[in-house]
């Protein structure tokens, strides 16, 4: 662990309740109720806070404790766009401020968050959402594509996402009946969310060109990456989509790891992957397929971001 290694003991807490009853919010509420009061009842010189959701900074600024505030996500900006304009977008926006005014610091993992921090006038970070170098597949390549009953000359188009609207996955009907069109190319999915039954009744429709693997250990996902030809990230463009590239979004620096050519749309523009417009997926799946993509550089959090880590709480001991 970073922190273990350089002298600082750290504890790492979870919800310790989870339930499915009473519906999504219901759940929900129960589930981050208890989580907050074990915030209220741990100890901490300092408290490293994940904005996603917000909710848990609560009780740390209610109790004006010490805390470093991760900006990882436009978290009420999020709910706007999955819910709609109304009452949750609005608290949510309230909660936001709240924890931002409070905290020691505010850490980014992106510069495209830095005009949204700067009224808050704290000390800013920059840690960015970077693998381990460890993050390697246990199993060779063609190993694991022959597990899955991939052909030689089969291509493979990888999706690892929460399966949401944020996170395009309401796109995919329409890209697999595109890509259905291509003998060679078949989608594998991985992940879980509200829209996963959608894709479960898309893979019925589509089971020579869509294969969905649900929810995968993180230890699990290099292998998929590394049997992968392209991997891909489907967005919607939104008043949000200039917030996201490879910076921040994890998936993005996990593919770069394994320097596949990356699709995107609905982010802001990099050098490290094709931007293309939510219409054009399929055709520019075709082009990286043909090797008119750009060639990734690998990052890794060691390299990269340990040491922005360090430096943050070494600010944090004397703020």
């Amino acid at each position: 662990m970073s922190l273990r290694k350089h002298g600082y003991s750290h504890e790492v807490l979870w919800p310790k309740v989870r339930t499915r009853k009473g519906g999504r919010a219901i759940s929900a509420f129960i589930r981050y109720t208890v989580y907050m009061l074990q915030i209220v009842m741990s100890r901490a010189d300092i408290y490293w806070v994940a904005n996603a959701p917000d909710v848990v900074a609560i009780p740390l600024f209610i109790l004006q404790r010490k805390y470093i505030y991760d900006f990882r996500s436009v978290w009420s900006k999020e709910i706007e766009t999955e819910m709609g304009r109304g009452i949750w977008p609005r608290l949510a926006r309230i909660i936001e401020t709240l924890a931002m005014r409070n905290a020691r610091i505010i850490v980014l993992n992106s510069d495209t968050f830095l005009e949204d921090a700067k009224p808050y006038n704290k000390p800013l970070f920059l840690v960015p959402n970077y693998p381990r170098k460890n993050f390697r597949p246990a199993i060779p390549r063609q190993e694991f594509r022959q597990m899955h009953g991939v052909s030689e000359n089969s291509e493979i188009v990888l999706l690892v996402a929460r399966l949401t609207k944020v996170e395009g996955a309401d796109m995919i009907p329409r890209l697999t009946e595109r890509l259905s069109k291509q003998s060679k190319i078949k989608l594998w999915i991985v992940g879980a969310g509200a829209l996963q039954d959608l894709i479960r009744r898309l893979e019925k429709r589509f089971p020579d060109h869509l294969e969905y693997f649900g929810w995968q250990k993180y230890d699990q996902i290099p292998n998929f990456i590394n049997a992968s030809d392209v991997c891909i990230v489907p967005r919607h463009h939104d008043h949000n989509s200039h917030y996201y590239n490879e910076i921040n979004v994890q998936k993005i620096s996990e593919y770069m790891l394994f320097r596949k050519p990356i699709v995107a749309s609905g982010i802001a523009p990099s050098s490290q992957y094709l931007l293309v417009d939510e219409d054009n997926l399929v055709d520019g799946i075709l082009e990286a397929l043909k090797g008119n993509a750009p060639d990734p550089t690998p990052r890794t959090w060691e390299d990269d971001a340990e040491p922005e880590l360090l430096r943050t709480l070494r600010a944090a001991s004397v703020n």
